[in-house]
């Protein structure tokens, strides 16, 4: 008995010291929260480049130590792959589209592309919101852009200490081949190299590996002198234009080099270079967010100096130094060196470390208890205290709560209410212009009859002139744009509806076989327009009926053949139809331009429409960005499902499911 309730009293006062804890430290950790800041964050890469990843990843670890409050959005620019004046144009759209209007406390770019784009539209986009740039080549920067309210941390690779380190670690070496490309990059890379080479021209010489295709590079790399070393600059982008991963060219200029490898970024190091005076995305991205770190809490961006002697430091490969017989003397003091085998203590220090404060702790933690056995009494009066405080927080935190919950419903009432405001308008609108378009469409028809009736008579001559000719091109050039704004019209009605919940649905048992063969059938026409092109039905002979509209399931047949049509000037357009796993599968298969991967799911999207320069070029025909749309609401109405992937002979294809009627 004796036992249980000394048991109970040690079990009390650890609940009172833990609870005092929990109210005590937190209220510290909240006195220190920053209000949550929105930062935009934009690459000029892809997550491709491990460069690229690394920057944002170091920006974002940093900025978010400590919880920090920060939502930060990541844009990458992808101009590696993609370096058109088109390309830049389309993101230029898309930053105004996604973001005009949208306020940012701070802007951070990573590498030059992303600087210069964002200071080109900051003025008119973003305007009066601080920048943070980093991992830029270009110092002459201030020179062309306004850099008020910026500040950043400046890219410069050390070319002619890692020369110097070539050349100490390689005694007998008498040619250094530099492997370089002709991105932004690599030509700022020229630039700084020329003076390097000027500098070391009678102790050593330069061959510049550029203009090479990948194949061309292997050869040269696999065929290297005895004495001789490779300096490894940048190689992304080969002379035919084909682009490579970081990993990937260092990859295979690794399995080829019989000679020693060196760079100046930490992206090759571990994968075959020996090491160098290397600059780190890694360190870039601390520096940035450091710096931003300083802007969000006040201080002003043009009062932080920016950083424009980049923090590089000597790095080494242990495995590349010992295939190649590098001594370590010939290693810099003070040099990070990878993959070297490291010492029990060096590997488990952190363990024993942690052991030794864990038990330091526990001892710490039993005297702590010992104090707190004396201390009961008091320390029962003190939790209930504690207890009808929380208590009180609990109901003021529960009022505050309620009041916002009124508050959000008020304001969701409020959008229902515009939503309806706003589907009510298209109703309107879209009725009102289908009016007088019937009767424009009408006249033109009237009148086209008339002029052909005119035509057959004794004034056949009269239209064979020019100037007739062109009336009737005019008149089929009017009949064909009214009955295309008349299907637009149609199409915002049907949209609208969709919207609304309002669309009228005539439900009843359809043959799949018979719906897929008059889809077939209503289209044949249209298709015989285009000798190149050819319409081709793949029906399962009996399918199980299913419960729909029909008029509604025609009309998402139409959209996908209409789709496949457009997109296809050679080839074939393929409906098939069978039965899967208790649904019936539609499919429109085409060997046209095809979908890229990142528009497999947008093409869904209300009003969208090709933005790959491929596609747009060999459009046989604008559509309105809804009908995918529309089609998708009409298949998830039936509890189908519709998607998009590729032909596997070319092109692509279009599938949704409608549920089989059950027997």
């Amino acid at each position: 008995m004796g036992g249980s309730a000394r048991t109970r009293t040690h079990a009390r006062a650890a609940v009172f010291w833990v609870l005092l804890a929990a109210c005590l430290f937190p209220a510290q950790s909240h006195a220190a929260r920053h209000a949550c800041h929105h930062i935009l964050l934009v690459s000029s890469y892809s997550t491709r480049l491990q460069w690229s990843a690394d920057i944002c990843e170091s920006v974002r670890e940093n900025i978010y130590a400590d919880d920090y409050c920060a939502e930060i959005t990541t844009e990458y620019m992808d101009t590696k792959r993609y370096t058109s004046d088109e390309h830049y144009q389309s993101l230029t759209r898309m930053f105004e589209r996604k973001y005009t209007g949208v306020h940012f406390d701070l802007i951070i770019t990573a590498d030059d592309n992303a600087a210069r784009f964002v200071l080109g539209l900051r003025k008119r986009l973003f305007p009066g919101v601080p920048m943070v740039f980093c991992g830029v080549n270009d110092l002459d920067m201030g020179k062309k852009f306004d850099l008020s309210n910026t500040t950043g941390v400046y890219e410069e690779v050390d070319l002619a200490m890692t020369v110097a380190v070539i050349m100490t670690q390689n005694p007998d070496v008498e040619t250094i081949y530099v492997v370089n490309d002709r991105t932004t990059t690599g030509l700022a890379n020229k630039d700084q190299l020329d003076a390097v080479m000027m500098e070391f021209k009678n102790r050593v010489r330069f061959r510049m590996l550029q203009d090479l295709s990948m194949e061309e590079m292997l050869h040269a790399l696999s065929d290297l002198p005895q004495k001789s070393a490779v300096l490894l600059l940048s190689f992304v982008q080969d002379r035919l234009g084909e682009s490579f991963t970081f990993r990937q060219s260092i990859g295979l200029f690794r399995s080829v080099c019989k000679r020693p490898m060196y760079g100046v970024w930490d992206f090759y190091l571990g994968k075959g270079i020996v090491g160098g005076m290397i600059t780190s995305a890694s360190v870039q991205g601390q520096k940035a967010a450091e710096m931003a770190l300083r802007i969000l809490g006040g201080e002003s961006a043009s009062s932080i100096p920016m950083l424009r002697k980049s923090p590089n430091q000597y790095m080494f490969d242990y495995n590349e130094l010992q295939h190649f017989g590098i001594a370590d003397h010939f290693v810099p003091q003070s040099s990070v060196i990878i993959n070297e085998p490291q010492s029990f203590w060096r590997t488990h220090f952190r363990l024993v470390m942690w052991g030794s404060i864990t038990i330091v702790v526990l001892l710490s933690l039993i005297m702590f208890l010992s104090i707190a056995v004396m201390a009961r009494r008091k320390a029962e009066s003190e939790l209930e205290r504690i207890n009808a405080s929380l208590e009180e927080l609990v109901a003021e935190r529960t009022d505050e709560l309620h009041h916002r919950s009124m508050e959000l419903e008020g304001a969701n009432a409020k959008l229902q209410k515009l939503d309806e405001l706003k589907t009510s308008l298209m109703n309107t609108v879209s009725h009102d212009l289908r009016t007088p378009l019937t009767s424009i469409l009408g006249f033109a028809l009237l009148i086209r009859k008339e002029l052909s009736k005119f035509c057959t008579g004794t004034c056949a001559d009269a239209c064979e002139l020019p100037g007739m000719r062109r009336v009737f091109s005019n008149m089929d050039i009017i009949i064909k744009e009214a009955e295309r704004l008349s299907r637009l019209i149609n199409d915002f009605l049907d949209m609208s509806r969709l919207d609304a919940g309002r669309m009228p649905w005539q439900d009843r048992e359809i043959d799949p076989v018979k719906l897929a063969a008059d889809a077939i059938e209503a289209y044949s026409g249209a298709f015989s327009e285009n000798a190149d092109v050819e319409l081709i039905a793949e029906i399962s002979e009996t399918l199980p009926p299913i419960v729909a509209d029909y008029d509604r399931l025609r009309q998402v047949l139409a959209n996908l053949l209409a789709n496949a049509k457009r997109f296809t000037n050679k080839g074939t357009v393929t409906l098939r139809v069978r039965e899967q796993d208790g649904y019936v599968l539609f499919a429109v298969a085409d060997t046209g331009t095809g979908i890229p991967d990142d528009e497999l799911e947008l093409v869904f999207d209300k009003f969208h429409q090709a933005t790959d320069n491929t596609l747009r070029d060999n459009l046989t025909g604008k559509g309105s960005g809804m009908g995918l749309a529309i089609s998708r609401s009409i298949v998830k109405h039936y509890g189908g499902r519709i998607w998009a992937d590729h032909n596997p002979g070319g092109g692509a294809v279009i599938m949704f499911t409608i549920p089989a009627r059950r027997a």
